[in-house]
């Protein structure tokens, strides 16, 4: 225990001393799919003359964020997962404090430049993506009630979020087994991947009759007055502000904010980059 306090007053030294003199700016630790909020977040604090934010990937946890306490580290994560035990360990026993904020689902979702209406259910999203001996050619094929159109789905691949999100819980709702490692079982001639959003985006209205998968900020901007995408249902529910909030829309996940509490305070600009990320 002795050990433990010196070890974090010495921390707390060196952060209060020259090196946080130093640190004119936030250093975040971010998980790809959530550059954008965190980017966009940045922009605004930047622009209230508070301070820059520098924006780093969310990789080795354990060796950076968690390395420790002082500005040569950084001042918090923004994950679409919760923090792992190990790495909660790994920065206990670096004597790093941490407090830990839940956001808002993040939610993602489908749309196309078909002439046709698609409500699909998460089940048949499965037979439709699963690496299956009979898989379906066209979405008819697995209910006569959808349309009579190819199944083509332009996606972020296996590594970005439709594998976590998508196949895990359509895999679910199937009955499914090994649905954590769904993202693995996947068609490659029906699931196309295309890493950028705005590409995607573009696809969807190039590429009828095929769906494109993308966050809800995009779906609304593209779907909206003027767009030339229309939004695919889920169980019967489009990716609304509203369905999303409730739990009727089934495809979001959460993101976690993990920040230094001894960092707040000390690392200028840091506390307000924490609530714009809460806000947005």
């Amino acid at each position: 225990m002795k050990k433990w306090i010196a070890r974090t007053a010495l921390l707390l030294a060196t952060l209060s001393g020259p090196l946080a003199s130093a640190r004119d700016h936030v250093v975040a630790q971010v998980s790809k799919e959530l550059f954008g909020k965190a980017s966009l977040a940045a922009e605004a604090l930047e622009s209230m003359g508070l301070t820059k934010v520098k924006i780093t990937s969310a990789g080795q946890l354990r060796y950076q964020f968690c390395k420790g306490v002082g500005a040569d580290t950084p001042d918090l994560v923004l994950l679409s997962r919760p923090l792992s035990k190990k790495e909660a360990d790994a920065c206990r026993a670096k004597g790093v404090q941490i407090e830990a904020i839940k956001l808002g689902g993040a939610a993602y979702g489908f749309a196309t430049a078909s002439s046709k209406s698609y409500d699909l259910t998460l089940a048949q999203l499965w037979m439709a993506i699963s690496n299956s001996r009979r898989a379906p050619k066209m979405w008819a094929d697995i209910d006569p009630s959808l349309p009579a159109e190819r199944i083509a789905i332009y996606a972020d691949g296996r590594s970005g979020r439709f594998g976590p999100i998508v196949a895990k819980a359509a895999c679910e709702a199937a009955g499914g087994r090994g649905c954590a490692r769904a993202a693995l079982s996947l068609r490659t001639d029906a699931i196309l991947e295309v890493i950028s959003d705005e590409e995607r985006a573009a696809i969807g209205v190039a590429r009828a009759p095929a769906l494109v998968f993308l966050p809800v900020d995009l779906l609304m901007a593209n779907t909206g007055p003027g767009g030339r995408l229309k939004l695919v249902k889920i169980n019967g529910a489009a990716p609304t502000a509203e369905n999303v909030a409730s739990g009727a829309y089934p495809l979001a996940s959460q993101s976690y904010i993990y920040v230094k509490k001894q960092h707040l305070g000390v690392i200028k600009g840091l506390k307000d980059y924490v609530d714009l990320l809460k806000s947005r």
